[in-house]
């Protein structure tokens, strides 16, 4: 048995999650360590201090953790029924904070394609922990996530996830799944925006693996907008599987034109998400594109 999760390898995951797609399999680590029989903040410190890089993790955890101070002033604009667009100010406050620190250069593509009176459903790909913050410090308008049910046992963090109007899903329930496409129906319906990562997981090899075709329906069933994007570069600052961050380093976030949902016929609705899959594809080889003009290949 390793000491610690971060050393465990591809192979060493496949053998203990043999369902799970080796595709994306490296982000069990960070599931690992939070439901990990320590408090989850601490197990979480123990695989970070294991890295010789480990300083610029540790501030990001920090700065994670001072958004704890702005509870209090939330409640007052919770009362005057400004909770959410409250909880999406400090969201985004904190994205653009942990960009800051990992000293990533973020360059965001086409932004202004969507409208702020709208509802939208923004469909990206995932292949870092870095995304998270990125994407959000790239929105411009209120947005929750479709989010990992690992994310309500991480303190502080778990407060501001859940009051920007994010739906947890629990991995590998068929029944929870049920109710998370539920809430994310109703959510969209009441015109709250969501961020999906329909992959099912951080991709391990870079590329961007099959969707799940129930998270993207969800926005065709309450007629919806869907608004495909890519993010590259994460991961050449925060590998995917790892505890540390190599700060410096260019990222870009490539917008896509909003795909309309209420007028789509049966046959759209039906390919949906490879649809979105496409389209998420050509705007990441657009993203990867900038990359390599800029001198930092993008790894294989």
């Amino acid at each position: 048995m390793k000491k610690r999760y971060s050393d465990y390898t591809i192979e060493d995951l496949a053998v203990l999650f043999p369902t799970v797609p080796k595709e994306v399999i490296l982000g069990i680590k960070y599931s690992l360590a939070i439901k990990g029989k320590r408090f989850p903040m601490y197990q979480i410190a123990h695989e970070v201090f294991g890295h010789r890089n480990a300083g610029t993790l540790i501030l990001m955890i920090l700065r994670c953790a001072m958004t704890g101070a702005y509870m209090p002033r939330w409640i007052g604009h919770a009362l005057k029924g400004r909770g959410r667009l409250y909880a999406c100010k400090i969201m985004h406050r904190w994205a653009k904070a942990e960009c800051r620190i990992t000293r990533s250069r973020v360059t965001v593509l086409d932004r202004n394609r969507y409208d702020s009176d709208k509802c939208y459903l923004f469909v990206v790909n995932h292949q870092s922990p870095l995304d998270i913050p990125t994407i959000y410090s790239a929105m411009k308008i209120p947005v929750g996530f479709v989010a990992n049910s690992d994310f309500k046992k991480i303190p502080v963090f778990n407060f501001w996830m859940s009051e920007v109007g994010s739906v947890f899903v629990r991995q590998g329930s068929t029944v929870l799944d049920i109710k998370a496409l539920k809430k994310m129906i109703l959510s969209l319906k009441k015109g709250h925006n969501l961020i999906i990562f329909p992959e099912g997981g951080m991709s391990t090899y870079r590329d961007v693996q099959p969707f799940s075709r129930a998270g993207v329906a969800a926005a065709v069933i309450a007629g919806a907008n869907i608004v495909p994007v890519s993010i590259s570069g994460t991961p050449d600052i925060f590998p995917p599987g790892e505890f540390y961050v190599k700060p410096g380093g260019p990222i870009v976030v490539n917008f896509g034109e909003p795909i309309p949902t209420e007028t789509m016929n049966r046959k759209g609705r039906s390919e949906i998400a490879e649809t979105v899959r496409s389209r998420v594809i050509e705007l990441k080889t657009e993203g990867d594109a900038i990359l390599n003009r800029r001198h930092r290949p993008v790894s294989p």
